[in-house]
């Protein structure tokens, strides 16, 4: 999945929400700093997901100390990311493409990760991408753009509609339109669902002689009150089958 809002622009675009902040927090909420070439690559990941949702052409913008340098975002029969230069001038010069090569995990094939390439002018461009900086980050100047003319208008004539600033969820087969603040609800909404499944109890169901025969999860299990405890035993009739009770 993957999210698409318009640009504010006289023509707006449909921007492709990424992560292009040099910031990020380690495990221990510490503030760290990444390096370009790595938030370009999660931003290129991403991009690259998005082309292979079958929406339209996906582009990546960079604003680069040479002027803007703009790319079709694709990969090849290997896998491998490519950035494809969008002026035709320079497609025809390999040295202007930058490769993201996919390397799979010997041992786990399902495992695998990106790398960038060092051929051509790759580490040179990845270098001279602008940092936008404020009082909180720091940011890589790096767009990353969807070309749908449907989407696009139905996005303008959404928020013509309704006032408000809109984003589209999309997908392999999915794409929704709505209010920012109708997917901030839905993401409220699906953190506390996911919370509620963490504070889920474990349960063993055991038979009489104490074997377990099966294991569950209670919600919202109650422990037993302290005036149950205090229940004085109770000795069945021998002629009466043994049952357990148990607390769901």
């Amino acid at each position: 999945m993957a999210f698409v809002e318009l640009t504010k622009e006289e023509n707006p675009k449909l921007a492709v929400q990424v992560n292009n902040s040099l910031k990020y927090q380690d495990k221990d909420g510490n503030l760290k700093d990444r390096q370009k070439p790595t938030a370009l690559l999660d931003i290129v990941r991403e991009a690259s997901s998005v082309a292979g949702m079958d929406k339209g052409a996906v582009m990546l913008s960079l604003n680069t100390e040479n002027g803007f340098k703009n790319y079709f975002v694709n990969k090849n029969k290997n896998e491998d990311i490519v950035l494809a230069p969008m002026d035709k001038a320079l497609q025809s010069n390999k040295d202007e493409y930058i490769y993201f090569n996919k390397k799979v995990n010997t041992n786990e094939p399902d495992k695998y990760f990106y790398s960038m390439s060092k051929s051509g002018n790759a580490e040179k461009i990845v270098d001279s991408i602008k940092v936008n900086t404020t009082d909180k980050s720091a940011y890589l100047g790096a767009r990353v753009t969807l070309s749908n003319k449907d989407l696009l208008q139905d996005m303008i004539k959404f928020e013509n509609d309704s006032g408000e600033k809109s984003v589209a969820t999309i997908g392999k087969d999915t794409l929704k339109i709505e209010t920012m603040a109708e997917l901030q609800a839905r993401r409220e909404t699906l953190k506390n669902q996911e919370q509620n499944k963490s504070k889920d109890i474990p349960v063993e169901v055991q038979d009489k002689n104490g074997n377990v025969v099966e294991k569950t999860t209670t919600p919202n299990a109650k422990a037993k009150s302290s005036e149950d405890k205090k229940k004085a035993f109770k000795p069945q009739s021998k002629s009466k089958s043994k049952e357990q009770d148990i607390e769901r």
